[in-house]
């Protein structure tokens, strides 16, 4: 939850005067400060955080976009000592509108401080720098930001690479930027060995969902391998995480149409459900060990290849992103209908 409030409110300290010791590289024009306040009158967070990437959101009301380059090149975020260069990534950027979302790595957010950092901008020989393989860090096995065309499928910020195995659904507004919006077929993930887990192993997996449909029991998230399997999915609208089929209790029921964050985590003894970074379910089990095929809005039966769930009836053949035709199933559940926003997968029990 703290993270969550924090992405939230970074960008008020846009405004603010302030001033640095010292102006970073003369070649840079112009300069904003950003603070990120987590004392009791900003985002208050119980305990200092660790390396974090942070969502500046930058709009006509804190920014001109006067000055800097139409595609945000000249772009460079500076901790407060005036000579460390923050990584970041550009998830979009859009001058005309009025509007850019950039994930920016801060290696330390303290407990109770107003922590400041400086965008500098106005160069117009400055190369693009922005990069998310370096944003992110080397936990995160998969982020999608869903900043590209529905028509292709989504990719991977991280070093990985782990890139959608399917096309589906359609773009959307999303809460940072686009979003996917799901209508029935499932999202299909790579049997990646980066997104591998061991027996007992850690893992976190979350993303902002947006239920359209909460009738009967769909799934958001699925994973099979044997007789192992892996749930996160929808009954009438209550989240609830399943393990070898051992099912949380169901939390509370998702308001419809709106925007929610769900987190599972596993931590080598027990798997937790979060929503909005609240936990709301758990259960006393380790994570099984998988290297298969994952779905997202969907189940995925086998774990041999990617398949569609949703329209196609046993028997049918399908193409997966390659073109390659593979057989289609029939799940016992109902695809998850709604939009999905970040979805990401790290290697480690994150906290929230």
């Amino acid at each position: 939850m703290q993270r969550l409030m924090l992405s939230m409110i970074i960008c008020l300290g846009l405004l603010l005067p302030g001033t640095a010791s010292a102006w970073w590289q003369e070649d840079w024009s112009y300069r904003k400060q950003i603070t990120i306040d987590t004392t009791p009158e900003g985002a208050p967070i119980s305990e200092t955080l660790g390396r974090t990437p942070m969502l500046v959101r930058l709009h006509t009301g804190n920014f001109t976009f006067d000055g800097v380059d139409e595609a945000g090149a000249d772009i460079r975020f500076v901790s407060s000592d005036d000579q460390t260069v923050l990584n970041h990534q550009i998830e979009s950027f859009d001058p005309l509108m009025g509007m850019a979302q950039i994930w920016v790595d801060v290696p330390l957010v303290e407990q109770g401080q107003a922590q400041d950092i400086w965008m500098y901008y106005g160069n117009p020989e400055a190369p693009a720098t922005g990069n998310g393989q370096l944003t992110f860090d080397a936990d995160y096995t998969l982020v999608y930001h869903f900043d590209r065309a529905a028509s292709a499928p989504p990719r991977d910020t991280t070093a990985y690479g782990n890139h959608a195995q399917t096309v589906a659904g359609t773009a959307m507004d999303g809460v940072i930027g686009k979003s996917l919006l799901l209508a029935g077929q499932p999202l299909m993930l790579p049997a990646s060995p980066s997104l591998a887990t061991e027996a007992g192993g850690n893992f976190t997996a979350s993303a902002w969902v947006r239920a359209d449909q909460v009738d009967g029991e769909r799934l958001i998230l699925s994973r099979r391998e044997g007789g192992n399997s892996l749930l996160l999915g929808l009954s009438q609208g209550a989240p609830f995480v399943e393990v070898n089929g051992q099912r949380s209790q169901p939390a509370a029921q998702l308001s419809p149409g709106q925007w929610q964050h769900l987190t599972i985590i596993a931590d080598g003894t027990q798997l937790r459900l979060l929503v909005n970074g609240r936990e709301s379910a758990s259960l006393a089990v380790a994570l099984p060990a998988f290297s298969s095929f994952m779905a997202i809005g969907g189940d995925v039966p086998g774990a041999q290849a990617p398949v569609a769930v949703a329209q196609a009836a046993e028997g049918d053949v399908v193409e997966d992103a390659e073109g390659s035709a593979v057989p289609a199933v029939t799940s016992t559940y109902q695809p998850f209908i709604g939009g999905i926003d970040e979805l990401r997968i790290s290697k480690t029990a994150r906290p929230i």
